[in-house]
């Protein structure tokens, strides 16, 4: 029921969104071609939303809310193009299916925060490394008012301010971006082999299964 409200619920919001000027896409296309993104991405305005999501594979969507600035949207369109380039939203969607199956199982949930908070953690290294703007950046989520911005599942939203503010890159000037991001990436493949692991539990086939592909996070390091 999650998984499908989600679904529901995102598919709302892009038939209500429109689409932004062509600053807007101008923008998004310089950073797709900067961070080397194959697949073209739309940036639409959605009066719904108090801070910008993605979502989609093949055809990804950034929605924003009208009120973000060019200056503003530049920051936080690296943020959403980085989980567009890591393949991130299949990567939740794979986590809400197997939380479909093992919701009750309290090391699921544990997981799903930690691969949540470190997915978070590489896109902000990734906003720092390509625009430098650490306390701009900072400044810009409080301003968009992330705290309390709800939750829409199966989309990726930006950081939280608290987060962000907390963590290691905001307080380290000299702080090397590349190094934390790939500590973050090497988390988060842990979490989506034990994840793995539990859903092949569900078939009692955790010890006799054959090593097949899985579905990883991909890393832009």
């Amino acid at each position: 029921a999650h998984l499908l409200s989600g679904l529901h619920r995102i598919n709302q919001l892009q038939r209500s969104a429109t689409v932004a000027g062509d600053s807007y896409q101008t923008i998004c296309l310089q950073l797709t071609q900067q961070m080397k993104i194959d697949r073209p991405v739309t940036v639409c305005f959605s009066n719904q939303i108090l801070s910008p999501i993605s979502f989609g594979w093949k055809s990804p969507h950034i929605l924003i809310p009208p009120s973000l600035s060019l200056e503003q949207f530049e920051l936080v369109a690296v943020h959403e193009l980085a989980h567009i380039g890591r393949l991130d939203w299949l990567t939740n969607l794979f986590s809400h299916l197997v939380g479909a199956i093992f919701f009750f199982h309290p090391l699921y949930h544990l997981l799903s925060r930690q691969l949540a908070k470190m997915r978070e953690q590489i896109c902000d290294d990734w906003v720092i490394r390509l625009t430098g703007a650490r306390k701009n950046y900072a400044q810009c989520l409080l301003d968009l008012n992330c705290d309390h911005a709800p939750s829409i599942p199966l989309a990726l939203a930006l950081n939280q301010p608290s987060q962000l503010q907390n963590s290691h890159w905001f307080h380290t000037e000299n702080h090397s971006s590349a190094g934390s991001a790939t500590e973050a990436t090497l988390s988060v493949d842990g979490c989506n082999r034990t994840i793995d692991k539990l859903t092949l539990a569900s078939h009692g086939a955790v010890s006799s299964a054959p090593n097949g592909p899985t579905l990883t996070v991909l890393s832009n390091s």
